[in-house]
């Protein structure tokens, strides 16, 4: 299952709903100064997830889409501002996931697909930026997922197994930072989630075995988020609980 945070969340559990109503409400020009164009974002990105974690995702697909149009045309507005197309790749991520939630699973590969097409431009322009490949990571891993929902199972499996590799790789030359070690377990379990979704127990119940081994490791080292204990994790244990144990 995909869970719906790229990075680090912008949002919080208790936002303040009537601020953000009034900052959403806002209607720049794509040519405004871009302190308004992200406190515009932040403010639908956190409204987005708010529903999200609130009422579920499909009451949250109108806010994720109208995120994607502010970020997206911002984007285009300023081809040379790489905040502005991280944001963009993001927006369309997490509508991706919500799609994908609500079983839409062709327009969320669409929207996958979108967030894919723009990651080239960040590392074009940071190929040795960690967070730019971190996110080109995240994106291709979901995309993978999307591929396999969408009803190109082999095609999603390659992908996401190249991830996998990826990510371990991304971990050694960290030294172990938390949010790559992190994306490594997410990634492992995405992979295990494919398989163990069509049958292929043999091969889910290790891979799942190894992103539990790595999600313990990072609650003891105290850098597992209350988010990834009671979502990723939980999740993990659930599905070993219900085939692998």
């Amino acid at each position: 299952e995909l869970v719906h945070c790229l990075a680090a969340p912008i949002y919080t559990t208790q936002v303040d709903v009537t601020a953000i109503d009034v900052v959403a409400s806002l209607k720049p020009d794509p040519a405004d100064a871009r302190d308004l164009q992200y406190l515009l974002a932040r403010a639908w990105d956190a409204k987005a997830e708010a529903i999200y974690y609130g009422q579920g995702a499909a009451p949250s697909e109108s806010a994720h889409r109208r995120l994607v149009d502010i970020t997206s045309a911002y984007a285009t507005a300023h081809p040379e501002d790489m905040l502005g197309v991280r944001v963009a790749i993001e927006a369309h991520w997490a509508l991706a996931v919500t799609l994908l939630g609500i079983g839409h699973a062709k327009d969320g590969l669409v929207e996958m697909d979108a967030a894919s097409a723009l990651v080239p431009v960040l590392l074009e322009f940071q190929p040795d930026d960690d967070g730019a490949k971190r996110t080109q990571h995240i994106v291709l891993a979901a995309r993978a997922q999307a591929l396999a929902m969408a009803g190109r199972f082999k095609e999603g499996v390659a992908l996401l197994r190249q991830q996998v590799d990826i990510s371990h790789d991304l971990v050694r030359r960290s030294n172990n930072l938390a949010a790559n070690v992190r994306s490594q377990a997410v990634t492992l379990s995405m992979l295990a989630d494919l398989c163990d979704d069509n049958g292929f127990y043999e091969d889910s119940c290790p891979l799942y075995a190894r992103a539990d081994v790595i999600f313990t490791d990072l609650d003891k080292r105290g850098e597992l988020s209350q988010l990834d204990r009671d979502s990723s994790h939980r999740m993990i244990r659930e599905r070993q609980a219900k085939h692998c144990i």
